[in-house]
């Protein structure tokens, strides 16, 4: 729960800082700036893949919580994390809460109307905080096209390039079928400048891993969610409880990979991988995790991440130099989204 308690936190973060720069933004009657409110990412699509980890977590804690204090607070934070995802204007996400309401509803039968409600509540909530934004402007004066633009006046049929980027994909699996192109190098042979991935991981891993990996890959990934539906059947209420939050933010996040990079961003992936974590231990149980001793696993674990430190310390003095030559070197003008920054990893213009 402390693990929990630090998730909603960090939800609530994002929520308070958009409110701060909004009321900002009205008192000095500057123009509403959707981006500029949801900060700190290079594309609002990477908070989304945030949301997509987090919001399952929040409303399954709000569901599970006993007390109504408590649950009210849960509550609070999914709520405003909805109108964000609202504000955002963010496909994927959405479309990932559906389907993981639905496998949430005919997994978990017995939590099946408190988990349909607490959506419902949070959904309609989200958009009254949504409309609650668009008209405060409206009535001050700001200025709300942007973010107008990019949720009501949106196409949401368009696929904004994924089509193109899926096409190419299949035609590069198909150019290299028995390993692919090779890890990351998609980014640097495609000609569309703005993908570094197909915004796709089951493509991804066609593309640049090839057939075989993939076929692999597809027949585990059903394995893995076969056990973990047979695991589900065969144990008790508490145990069941605590694969709740698991089952609802692993099913959202990778209904959205289909249309996104969520197992490709590094906060994503830390938050993937806290999950998967997470799921790990549950399945094998605290009886296994109590026969590990985690003296024996400190050094192996701590030192890659002590020697990866020193190197951030010893390259943040001279970091913008060091982009600048990245940038003259690999012979463009700006850093692109990407695994990390620039979202290339060849050095020649591609």
């Amino acid at each position: 729960m402390a693990s929990m308690a630090l998730i909603a936190l960090i939800s609530v973060i994002y929520p308070l800082r958009f409110a701060i720069g909004y009321i900002a933004a009205i008192a000095e009657d500057l123009p509403i700036y959707r981006d500029t409110l949801i900060n700190g990412f290079s594309n609002i699509r990477f908070f989304s893949q945030f949301q997509s980890w987090t919001l399952p977590l929040l409303m399954t804690a709000a569901v599970l919580e006993p007390t109504k204090k408590a649950r009210f607070l849960w509550l609070t934070a999914a709520v405003l994390g909805w109108g964000l995802l609202f504000v955002s204007g963010t496909r994927g996400t959405l479309l990932g809460l559906v389907v993981s309401t639905i496998v949430v509803s005919l997994v978990f039968r017995e939590y099946t109307r408190a988990y349909v409600s607490t959506v419902l509540i949070c959904v309609i909530s989200g958009i009254v905080c949504y409309i609650l934004a668009l008209m405060l402007t409206s009535y001050s004066g700001s200025d709300n096209t942007d973010i107008a633009r990019n949720t009501l006046e949106r196409d949401f049929t368009s696929s904004s390039g994924r089509y193109e980027i899926w096409l190419y994909s299949i035609r590069v699996a198909l150019e290299h079928p028995w390993f692919g192109i090779g890890p990351m190098h998609l980014a640097c042979k495609n000609h569309f400048n703005i993908a570094a991935h197909p915004h796709n991981i089951w493509l991804q891993f066609l593309s640049e891993w090839g057939i075989p990996f993939t076929l692999g890959i597809t027949v585990g990934f059903f394995y893995l969610v076969y056990r973990w539906l047979s695991k589900l059947r065969g144990t008790s209420r508490e145990a069941r409880d605590l694969a709740l939050p698991i089952t609802a933010s692993l099913s959202t996040a990778l209904v959205h990979s289909l249309f996104s990079g969520v197992f490709v961003m590094p906060v994503s992936q830390f938050y993937g991988v806290l999950l998967f974590g997470w799921a790990l231990a549950w399945y094998r149980g605290s009886e296994h995790l109590r026969r590990i001793k985690p003296r024996l696993l400190g050094l192996p674990l701590a030192l890659p991440a002590l020697i990866l430190l020193g190197y951030v310390v010893y390259s943040l003095p001279d970091l913008s130099k060091r982009e600048e030559a990245e940038l003259l070197i690999a012979g463009y003008h700006s850093f692109h989204p990407r695994f990390w920054v620039q979202g290339k990893i060849c050095l020649h213009k591609s």
